[in-house]
């Protein structure tokens, strides 16, 4: 993964205006592009335990991921 500092996106507001929404939606953009482009394996190693454990917990009978 990149060392991308990130910052948090601001919440629009009614008195966002169109630039500060434009710098936004590019700063949100800009923060996919690094995830998608992450070839770390990181995601790819612990999915499956995340997954077994959100399985594992559920109060409901019926599973939420496929097998």
């Amino acid at each position: 993964m990149t060392d991308l500092q990130t910052e948090p996106v601001a919440r629009p507001t009614a008195r966002t205006n169109d630039k500060t929404q434009h710098q936004g939606k590019t700063k949100a953009r800009q923060l996919l592009s690094a995830w998608l482009a992450d070839e770390s394996g990181y995601d790819e190693a612990t999915w499956p335990g995340l997954k077994q454990n959100l399985e594992a917990n559920r109060s409901g009978h019926r599973k939420l991921f496929s097998a």
